[in-house]
């Protein structure tokens, strides 16, 4: 089961799990013997602490998966760096402070991107996701922010009647 988990996890090992007939919940550690500070960038293996990350991801065959990774807190070595203590990070897997694993904040925010708010989340209760409309949106929003600082505009046009038949109005907006 870790081979077929460890190309899904990187650096993650299933210490243990256990399941019910809508939930299954896996236990996950890491493999690496350190981490990076995400300031200075020193590799470090000094460990301060641990502590366990709650977080969801993608449903198989329509039963919630819950993971339980057990993160660590390291010691900065470095004398020149100001941050002394920093948790672990799981790139391209975790992101700091996420509930949700990047692959499923992935999908929410295409079906955010497709479809909005309230149908996204009628789709997303069919997958087995649990969404409310506003955390789609607000993914679509974030990423449009990204997509601003990258340069990218977008043009939004609207057309309505005043009088129909007679007068008609159109509105372009950068938005």
């Amino acid at each position: 089961m870790n081979k077929l988990l460890s190309s899904v996890f990187p650096e993650l090992i299933v210490s243990h799990g256990y399941s019910t007939s809508s939930l299954v919940v896996l236990h996950l550690s890491s493999t690496s013997s350190g981490n990076r500070c995400p300031d200075c960038g020193h590799w470090t293996s000094r460990v301060h602490s641990h502590y366990h990350r709650t977080v969801e991801d993608i449903p198989m065959c329509d039963i919630q998966v819950v993971l339980r990774v057990r993160a660590r807190k390291f010691f900065c070595t470095n004398p020149h760096c100001h941050r002394r203590i920093f948790s672990e990070r799981f790139p391209g897997f975790l992101e700091s402070s996420q509930r949700k694993t990047t692959r499923l904040n992935k999908i929410m925010t295409q079906i955010g991107f497709s479809l909005g708010g309230n149908p996204g989340v009628a789709l997303c209760q069919r997958l087995g996701l649990s969404v409310s409309k506003d955390t789609l949106l607000r993914r679509v929003q974030e990423k449009s922010v990204k997509a601003d600082d990258e340069g990218i505009s977008v043009v939004g046009i609207d057309d309505w009647a005043y009088k129909r038949g007679q007068r008609y109005g159109t509105i372009i907006v950068d938005l």
